[in-house]
């Protein structure tokens, strides 16, 4: 089950009835995924899904991702010995809430945050510090409404003393300009990281320099 959630999110399927259809339809998918229960590998309906998501506490994801994250990082898959290209970045979860004037069924601790520039939503926003093959470091959930700034400096002081217990060690960062500020760039610095981090449009003089040449290749 939790295996069909990663290839969910490998493959970018946005809602769980779609990733039962996919299974459905592709067999190899479903053999995959440990569905092989037959020797179609037929994959468990959609409703099977929303069970397991709405059974798996917090604590229970948690702890899969520990487990993974310590076999990773004991298996090198990170790169033991050498110096990695991390990024930091943010995703939006929406909370499917339903709410009235006086009542409703809500998700109490989730917040209205933005979702792109100039839409907004109910949900939660995931914080992932991940290497450039896309292995998550470490992540951590707000309310929609925190910024992307609050948890990023925790988050990479947690990356960076991981990968230095694993034998390697963080060359870049690399993130969007929402992560542009002068703080943050003095705790990478602390840590020998270069941070690869665009200006805002607003910023008449900034804080790094980055000479990027056609085709966004930095050099």
């Amino acid at each position: 089950m939790l295996l069909a959630l990663m290839l969910m999110h490998l493959l970018q399927i946005p809602m769980v009835a779609m990733l039962a259809t996919q299974l459905d339809r592709h067999r190899e998918y479903g053999k995959l995924c440990g569905f092989n229960g037959n020797r179609s590998g037929a994959a468990p309906d959609r409703s099977t899904f929303s069970k397991f998501l709405t059974r798996a506490e917090p604590k229970t994801v948690e702890g899969v991702f520990w487990e993974l994250r310590r076999q990773a990082l004991k298996m090198s898959l990170y790169g033991r010995g050498r110096r990695v290209v991390g990024a930091v970045d943010s995703t939006f979860i929406h909370a499917y809430s339903r709410r009235k004037r006086k009542a409703g069924v809500s998700d109490r601790r989730a917040r209205v945050g933005k979702v792109e520039r100039t839409t907004y939503a109910l949900g939660w926003r995931i914080h992932t510090v991940a290497t450039e093959e896309r292995l998550p470091l470490c992540y951590v959930v707000r309310s929609a409404n925190v910024n992307d700034r609050v948890p990023a400096p925790k988050l990479v002081c947690r990356a960076v003393s991981l990968l230095e217990n694993a034998g390697s060690a963080m060359r870049v960062l690399l993130a969007d300009a929402q992560y542009y500020w002068a703080e943050f760039f003095s705790l990478l610095e602390g840590f020998g990281v270069k941070p690869v981090i665009p200006a805002p449009p607003q910023v008449k003089e900034p804080l790094i320099r980055l000479r990027i040449k056609r085709g966004f290749v930095l050099e």
